[in-house]
């Protein structure tokens, strides 16, 4: 007589993964204003578009260009590149969870026609290998099955902590550019001032000097 035909295990239903929380793009938002002190502020004594021969007030009218705008273009590319491949490893990996959470149905649905076989044969024995070999080979197909897609699994989990590490250090990056740009920007706006200072002071000694070479002329001219 053959053996008891085991029991067939219930395949549990996949599970939805967790939503992705993608890193956001605008990040000015969430940043506080820093200050330095005046000492760091004015470590940096070149501004930057002064030409050679191009004077003072010229400098000082051309309006300078914030490189603030070049350094959030260049991070929101990056950001908007690794969230979309973000975006395609869930959704490979949640194709690949559906398609062999199938295959295990379809491997359970053809165990549960061979069981039916076997119960209907089992008063002939020619039969009796045959039905055997069929029902461990369609047991090898469910175990190498399960191990693909325990592998598969890991290697799109792993791939995941990678890219999310990828993340985080961009935004380390990022925060330091954006603190790096604000003491550019206050420095610039303090060069700004001391420009406009100095300015001023050469228009009082402009002053000064055309109002020094029109006094001997007043006198001459009185005697």
């Amino acid at each position: 007589p053959l053996p008891a035909s085991p029991p067939i295990l219930p395949i549990p239903l996949p599970a939805a993964s967790p939503p992705l929380q993608l890193l956001s793009s605008d990040r000015r938002a969430d940043r506080p204003e820093i200050t330095f002190p005046p000492r760091k502020r004015l470590s940096i004594v070149h501004c930057p578009g002064y030409k050679a021969e191009e004077s003072l007030v010229a400098a000082a009218a051309r309006p300078i260009e914030d490189p603030r705008d070049v350094a959030e273009e260049e991070a929101l590319t990056t950001l908007e590149g690794v969230n979309t491949r973000v975006i395609e490893l869930v959704a490979v990996q949640e194709q690949d969870t559906q398609d062999i959470y199938g295959v295990m149905k379809d491997t359970q649905d053809r165990q549960t026609e061979i069981f039916q076989r076997v119960e209907a044969l089992v008063d002939d024995s020619q039969y009796h290998y045959e039905t055997g070999r069929l029902v461990d080979q369609e047991a090898r197909f469910s175990r190498e099955a399960w191990t693909h897609s325990i592998g598969l699994g890991s290697a799109v989990h792993f791939e995941l902590q990678g890219y999310m590490t990828y993340t985080w250090v961009q935004d380390r990056c990022i925060d330091a550019q954006d603190t790096l740009i604000a003491t550019l920007t206050t420095q610039l706006y303090s060069l700004q001032g001391n420009l406009a200072t100095a300015l001023g002071e050469i228009r009082a000694l402009q002053a000064r000097e055309q109002a020094r070479a029109g006094a001997p002329e007043g006198a001459g001219s009185s005697t």
